[in-house]
């Protein structure tokens, strides 16, 4: 075997660990205690660095929503957020919370949110 082949199976090998890591990552997929009502008002907490915790978030239906989103020195392009079919285009600061108006889901609709890159993506699913 050559050092071409090997430095080859080497790469491959360091890249499978990193997908695998990934998609095995130790947070939850879905969190119940990044929401709560206030005054009729869904707050909902995400946080944006290195992707978006959670990604996936249960809200409830018909209840319109308060995303507050934070970065902790996030330098990454989870900071240039983005929920296309609403239109919300933004540039999170590296420090800090920025917080958006979303309108109430009804039930089983649910709502997508990405960085510029597509890599990070969350999702609001609304269920009763």
């Amino acid at each position: 075997m050559n050092l071409k082949n090997i430095f080859l199976i080497l790469a491959i090998g360091a890249a499978l660990i990193f997908v695998y890591k990934a998609g095995s990552s130790s947070e939850p997929n879905q969190s119940a205690p990044s929401t709560k009502v206030e005054n009729g008002v869904q707050i909902v907490d995400l946080v944006a660095k290195g992707g978006y915790s959670p990604r996936i978030i249960q809200v409830q239906p018909n209840l319109p929503i308060k995303l507050k989103v934070e970065t902790k020195n996030t330098f990454d392009c989870s900071s240039a957020f983005h929920i296309p079919s609403l239109k919300i285009s933004k540039s999170l600061p590296p420090i800090g919370i920025s917080e958006f108006d979303i309108p109430a889901l009804t039930p089983g609709q649910s709502l997508e949110g990405n960085c510029s890159m597509y890599m990070y993506r969350f999702t609001l699913v609304a269920k009763s």
